[in-house]
């Protein structure tokens, strides 16, 4: 979905309810689909943008599992639904792909400010 149709969507939605139609979307998709492994959903959408609702009981931080909300190659696309849910929902949002291109370095700093250099393909 192009990135400036889904606000003019979103829009339009506006009038009947916007956070009562995504809790009904949320809770319909919940009882159609059946919670999955994260590993699952990495397998089928390689190099995109994935945010899955977390079941109870699951790790908010690491989970394991989850129902799909969406993914799309444009991270916008993705933050947008994410955005737009309501706030007590767990949410796990990642890209599934790399995160850094081939030759790029990237620099982390310790607690010390000591820096780590972390290269990808040299």
């Amino acid at each position: 979905m192009p990135q400036k149709a889904l606000p003019g969507v979103l829009e339009r939605l506006d009038p009947f309810g916007l956070d009562q139609l995504i809790e009904l979307a949320l809770k319909l998709k919940e009882s159609k689909e059946e919670i999955r492994d994260i590993d699952e959903f990495k397998a089928t959408y390689p190099g995109q943008w994935i945010a899955l609702a977390i079941p109870e009981g699951e790790d908010r931080y690491e989970p394991k599992r989850g129902y799909l909300i969406s993914h799309s190659p444009h991270r916008e696309a993705v933050w947008a639904i994410v955005n737009a849910m309501p706030s007590d929902k767990g949410v796990y949002v990642f890209f599934n792909g790399p995160v850094m291109a081939k030759g790029f370095s990237v620099t982390f700093y310790d607690r010390e400010d000591k820096p780590e250099v972390a290269s990808m393909g040299y």
